[in-house]
């Protein structure tokens, strides 16, 4: 009978092992996942940071190229058809690729914004969360 349970103890032991080797732990895909959106986070907030410390320019290029786009459209939807009814001037067309390049703009544009109000958000979020982890690690 002994040796029955020691072979199911043992078993049990040597597949508890490979589960180990095997899978990880939620704690451990937590710390997996935190790491990388802290890196994530160092790395958009280099390119603010970059952006915010350089020249005139680089901190208004997001600002200014809307503008320059908003000035196109307004161009062609206002001051184009104006023209060609006074001057007969062609209004110039405006291709499914400028749509495109403003789309990505546009999504540019917002997700720097969002980039520059939440990365502090953010980092104080998981330096919370790291902070009340290893608490949990001492107690």
């Amino acid at each position: 009978m002994k040796n029955i349970i020691d072979s199911i103890s043992g078993a049990i032991e040597k597949t508890g092992e490979a589960f180990d080797k095997n899978f990880t732990s939620k704690e451990e895909v937590l710390e997996k996942v935190s790491l990388a959106q802290k890196h994530l986070l160092e790395v958009k907030q280099s390119i603010i940071l970059a952006e915010a410390n350089g020249s005139k320019m680089q901190r208004n290029w997001r600002p200014f190229l809307m503008y320059l786009f908003g000035i196109i459209i307004a161009y062609n939807a206002l001051i184009a058809p104006i023209l060609f009814n006074i001057w007969g001037i062609p209004k110039p067309e405006l291709t499914p690729e400028f749509w495109e390049v403003l789309q990505v703009s546009i999504g540019g544009y917002v997700i720097g914004r969002t980039g520059e109000k939440v990365i502090p958000g953010v980092t104080e979020t998981v330096k919370n969360f790291r902070r009340r982890r290893n608490e949990r690690k001492n107690n």
